[in-house]
């Protein structure tokens, strides 16, 4: 033979040593370079040029010899006890170790980075297949076993993945020193330079178990199958083996990623839009380490928990496993995680606690710096600082939803209740400047009680009715509002836009809620796959996990609903004082029942058209779509005001009011009538019940005032009536009774004077 001679072996060499040395000579036809000169002038077969097809045919010649023996001697003896193949068997086994040692530098693709220096030239997939198969039987010829193999394979792929991802990060810190992020390097802002550090790692992880996915896993499962020669061997053993071996690669690929990133994470960066993309990319790279190795087998492997933390990886029992196998048997028991649910969850709540922060400088800021002085009558709007806090509220959600990354729904909720809060901080803030105007909108102190005085009352009378001549009450449409009325409906106005806009807002909280963490499975340590609709979603998720979460996203801001309601109802009241008890005080009293004649001072006629007029200039003021929905709240506060200064008219009305019996079944109870249906609007204000519950004070007061006078005289003598109260409105309609024996009876009993 050319190559035992070429060895100067001699004619006396055996069959066992000729196949070695033959099989190492292949090897080395199949690495060596063109200026080699040992091998350069062999004549090489045309079907050798190709390494795959040299490898392919050294593996071939080895399985022959091992398995097609035509004696009956175990071919490991035979092997090992030869004096040439046994040490020639050996330089093959370190060859193949040398050549599976780094094989996504040296199989190409994936070849990623090239060194001159590297002891092996590069060689192509169907080559590495070819290896991959020569190694087993070489180990088969020394005596070893499949589990011998695997255990090599497996040392094989870890060392591949660790210099593959040495190789990585070293490529990624020297591009980021080269880069020309001036003011981002790493001296300046280190939590951008290692974020985008994190993001250049995680997308070559990404492109290297795509690549070891498409080219060497294959090969690495091939290698497990059995010759046409070999003795039978069971499919599930098989399997087995091939999952342990495929998974090697991704798996430590992956411990050595989740250590950086965890690294990353602990050092606190901020969620800036780098950290964000190295946040994506590094789910990327953790979806694409989980399907690049079995993804059947891995899904297997996958269990829904019964937290609401997502989907966790736990070890499924194979079909052919003992029932009490360890998680040290399967080799999908302790595929790393990202678990970016649980570590990145201190960044989003520093991420919300900013935002809440600024949320509420802003509710500050627009409520104090806002011109609600201006009439906004012509403007048909909310006041801008609404507008912005709405904007301001939805832009801060949108940007949660696009963090795309997995967390708990407590962090929804603590973002909502920042939010929240920010619209009661803007509540309370237009609070804060009313309470000077709130003061003066009060009451006027009651006047000292006096009796009846004939002379005295009628010329204050034709004074009073003089003063009617000369001035008008009743406003002109909207001029009947002053600058604080005008302020207090353009506050009314933002306030209902809030509140009207918040339910839109919450509503869309759970679908929103839903999506996000079905939008980020790759981070959610869970495979993807699509279901019959169409729609993406996680493997192992719990939708009925995401649906009980969903629910703790209902009626979220309540408290914010609450007090913007409260604060409105507020401003009702401020609103109904300023014009009752301010802009209406010369009306109810100068106006009304001041003259002798009541006809000429009753309150449908002085006291009902003004109110109208009010009104419209409210709803005018307001807008028309929020007056809709305030008008009720509004007329309201305006119907207890009026009943509140009509009782202290007819009860503390001053010694120039005085009412006989008639007037009050004449002009007093027709009144209430005039003004309860002004609220009513015959069916289109506020409901006759309200009514009457708002009106049941003045109605008493009115009926008592048409009551004779000796009864009450009696009453109050005999201390009749449900309670104290009822005694003393019984007692003020005597101090306004015009009659003589009313002022008798004050006179001798209460020692009232006359004036």
């Amino acid at each position: 033979l050319k190559s035992t001679v070429r060895f100067g072996l001699g004619p006396s060499i055996t069959e066992a040593a000729h196949s070695a040395l033959f099989v190492l000579f292949l090897t080395k036809i199949a690495t060596a370079t063109n200026e080699d000169d040992d091998f350069e002038t062999l004549d090489v077969d045309e079907e050798f040029e190709k390494r795959a097809s040299i490898l392919t045919r050294a593996g071939t010649e080895l399985e022959r010899a091992l398995f097609c023996r035509t004696d009956d001697c175990d071919y490991t003896v035979v092997f090992k006890n030869d004096a040439i193949a046994g040490p020639t068997l050996m330089k093959l086994i370190c060859w193949c170790e040398a050549a599976i040692s780094d094989y996504i530098f040296d199989v190409s693709p994936p070849a990623d980075f090239k060194e001159t220096d590297h002891p092996l030239n590069t060689y192509d997939a169907e080559a590495f297949a070819a290896i991959l198969r020569l190694y087993r039987y070489v180990m088969f010829a020394l005596g070893q076993s499949d589990d011998n193999f695997e255990h090599a394979l497996i040392k094989g792929s870890t060392s591949s993945a660790k210099k593959c991802y040495a190789r990585i990060r070293k490529q990624a810190m020297e591009n980021e020193v080269a880069s020309e992020n001036a003011n981002d390097t790493l001296t300046n802002n280190p939590a951008a330079a290692a974020a985008r550090v994190l993001e250049v790692v995680a997308s070559e992880v990404s492109r290297i178990a795509d690549e070891y996915a498409a080219h060497i896993a294959p090969r690495i499962k091939s290698c497990f199958f059995p010759s046409e020669y070999e003795s039978f061997t069971a499919k599930s053993e098989i399997q087995r083996r091939q999952e342990r071996a495929d998974v090697v690669f991704p798996r430590e690929l992956a411990n050595l990623f989740v250590d950086e990133f965890t690294w990353w994470l602990e050092s606190d960066p901020p969620l800036t839009t780098v950290s964000l993309r190295a946040l994506w990319a590094s789910g990327d790279a953790q979806a694409a380490l989980s399907v690049c190795c079995d993804a059947d087998a891995l899904r297997r492997q996958q269990m829904p928990s019964n937290n609401h933390d997502g989907a966790a990886m736990v070890r499924a029992t194979d079909a052919d496993a003992e029932p009490n196998a360890t998680s040290a048997n399967d080799p999908y028991a302790n595929f790393p995680k990202l678990n970016v649910k649980e570590k990145a969850a201190p960044l989003i709540f520093k991420w919300i606690g900013i935002k809440i922060d600024d949320a509420n400088i802003f509710a500050q800021r627009a409520a104090q710096s806002e011109k609600w002085s201006n009439d906004r009558r012509y403007k048909n709007q909310p006041a801008s600082s609404a507008v912005e806090l709405l904007r301001l509220a939805n832009e801060t959600l949108e940007a949660f939803w696009g963090l795309g990354i997995p967390c708990s729904v407590s962090a929804i909720r603590a973002l909502t209740e920042g939010i929240d809060g920010a619209f009661q901080r803007y509540a309370s803030e237009l609070l804060k400047d009313v309470e000077d105007t709130k003061t003066a909108d009060e009451l006027p102190e009651k006047p000292r009680l006096t009796r009846y005085k004939k002379d005295i009352v009628d010329k204050m009378q034709q004074d009073a009715l003089e003063n009617m001549k000369r001035y008008s009450w009743v406003p002109e449409n909207a001029q009947s509002l002053d600058t604080a009325s005008h302020s207090y409906c353009a506050k009314l106005s933002a306030l209902d836009f809030i509140l009207d806009e918040l339910g839109r807002i919450e509503c869309d909280l759970p679908n929103r809620w839903i999506r996000m963490q079905r939008d980020c499975v790759a981070l959610a340590n869970g495979l993807v796959d699509e279901n019959i609709d169409g729609e993406y979603i996680q493997e192992g998720g719990n939708n009925q996990d995401d649906f009980e979460a969903s629910k703790w996203l209902e009626d979220v801001f309540a408290s914010a609903r609450q007090t913007l309601a409260s604060t409105i109802e507020t401003f009702s009241n401020l609103l109904a004082s300023r014009i009752v008890f301010t802009n209406m005080k010369e009306i109810f009293y100068d106006g009304a029942y001041v003259t002798k004649d009541k006809s000429l001072s009753r309150l449908s006629v002085v006291v009902v058209p003004a109110l109208d007029d009010y009104m419209g200039a409210i709803v005018f003021s307001i807008g028309p779509r929020a007056a809709a929905r305030l008008l009720e709240i509004v007329a309201s506060a305006m119907l207890r005001k009026v009943c509140e200064m009509f009782v202290r008219i007819t009860l503390d009305g001053g010694p120039g009011r005085a009412f006989d019996v008639a007037d009050g079944r004449a002009f007093v109870l027709p009144d209430l009538g005039s003004i309860r249906e002004t609220f009513e609007a015959n069916g289109d204000g506020l409901r006759q019940e309200d009514v009457r519950m708002v009106m049941k004070e003045a109605e008493h007061v009115a009926a008592t005032m048409a009551s004779e006078t000796d009864p009450l005289i009696k009453a109050i003598q005999n201390n009749e009536g449900a309670n104290p109260t009822q005694q003393e409105i019984m007692f003020r309609v005597l101090c306004h009774r015009a009659e003589h024996s009313a002022s008798k009876f004050l006179k001798t009993n209460a020692k009232l004077p006359k004036k």
